[in-house]
């Protein structure tokens, strides 16, 4: 829901995969709500790396599961 919204169709920046994946992890991590995915990449800079727009660039599939969908899962069994 957080990145529907993301996505502008009359602004084709916003659909380009590598893009949209790294400005989605920005977003996240801005976001208040999301303070412990934050603290996450923080922690973890290897999860930094994984984001970088370089990274998104090379392999945005692996940059949207490893930056975002497996540390989102982590953070969810947690609670």
């Amino acid at each position: 829901v957080v990145a529907y919204h993301y996505c502008q169709a009359d602004n084709a920046y916003t659909c380009l995969v590598p893009e949209f994946v790294h400005n989605v992890a920005a977003l996240l991590c801005r976001a208040p709500q999301m303070q412990a995915y934050r603290e996450l990449l923080l922690r973890q800079p290897h999860l930094q790396s994984t984001l970088s727009l370089r990274a998104c660039v090379q392999d945005p599939f692996n940059a949207f599961r490893r930056g975002l969908l497996e540390p989102l899962e982590i953070l969810h069994r947690g609670t």
